[in-house]
C-alpha cells in the first residue's frame, strides 16, 4: 500500500484558481436585458424579422416577440442555440 504524505499532495496538485478565473455572475435580469439588446442587434444587422427569426428557427412568432419584450424571460438551451445559428454568432455572445 502506498502512503502519501498530505503535505506533498498538496504540492502536486495545481491550484485550479489560479490558472483559470471564473466568469463573472450577471443578474437574471441583466443577462435578459443584455440578451434582448443583442438578439435585436443581430436580427437588425441582417434585415431580419421577427417572423423570418421564427420561420428560421422553427418557433412561433409569439415566441420570439415575447423573448424581445419587456421583462425576464430567457430562452431555453435550445432555443437560445437555434436563434444564434439562425443570425450567425455564438451562444456565448448571445447570451
Amino acid at each position: 500500500m502506498l502512503r502519501r504524505n498530505s503535505e506533498n499532495t498538496q504540492q502536486n496538485i495545481p491550484n485550479v484558481v489560479d490558472y483559470h478565473q471564473m466568469p463573472e455572475m450577471i443578474d437574471k435580469r441583466d443577462r435578459a436585458t443584455l440578451f434582448k439588446l443583442r438578439l435585436s442587434q443581430a436580427m437588425a444587422e441582417r434585415s431580419l424579422s421577427q417572423s423570418g427569426l421564427a420561420r428560421a428557427v422553427a418557433a412561433d412568432r409569439s415566441t420570439i416577440s415575447a423573448l424581445l419584450a419587456p421583462g425576464t424571460r430567457l430562452p431555453g438551451a435550445q432555443l437560445a442555440a437555434d436563434c444564434a445559428a439562425a443570425l450567425g454568432v455564438s451562444c456565448d455572445w448571445l447570451l
